[in-house]
């Protein structure tokens, strides 16, 4: 039976921990698989509740998108308590890296309802890495991350910073328009 303040190191995760009486604490750094992949199919919207906690300080989210039934812009929301954040919160840049078009400075969002994740187009493949930082404390939320259409090979830096101290603990991947069909997976980052 364990005791309150007892420490471990895990070998085959090479981690410690210590008990707070009533579970294991992991201190350190480090990252855990929070979600493997998890596909959806022809998906207006792909809600995902209860992932982010205060455990970890960061989550990387991990999105492929195999089919658009049509040309469509792919969008990112913050979820608290299975609710959308659908309020004009939302501001960021959605920018071409220097390879891939003649402008340099992409479109801004400013007080949008959600976050630009990808190209407006009917793209077949889509890849999009989101990094989520300190998302469960209450405060704004900055989301940085990289997206690409594997049609026309451009890529995009994409940053938000979601104006709202709010905890959140999920996420939306939505569309302006039309379905999707892919899939997602998120690690959690510690400090």
């Amino acid at each position: 039976v364990p005791y309150e303040g007892q420490l471990i190191y895990e070998t085959d995760t090479d981690r410690v921990a210590s008990y707070n009486g009533s579970a294991w604490v992991y201190t350190g750094g480090g990252a855990d698989l929070i979600t493997p992949s998890t596909a959806f199919t022809t998906s207006a919207t792909v809600n995902v509740n209860n992932v982010f906690t205060t455990a970890y300080s960061g989550y990387r989210i991990t999105i492929i998108i195999t089919a658009r039934s049509t040309t469509l812009q792919p969008l990112f929301r913050m979820r608290a308590s299975g609710t959308d954040l659908s309020t004009a919160y939302y501001g960021g840049l959605f920018a071409p890296d220097l390879a891939s078009a003649a402008t340099i400075y992409g479109p801004r969002f400013n007080n949008g309802s959600s976050m630009i994740i990808g190209d407006n187009n009917n793209a077949a493949t889509t890849m999009i890495r989101l990094d989520v930082l300190f998302p469960a404390i209450t405060n704004n939320t900055q989301i940085d991350g990289w997206t690409m259409d594997g049609a026309t090979a451009y890529g995009y830096r994409i940053s938000c910073v979601v104006g709202n101290s709010v905890s959140y603990d999920g996420f939306s991947i939505l569309t302006s328009t039309g379905t999707i069909t892919g899939s997602y997976s998120i690690i959690g980052y510690r400090l």
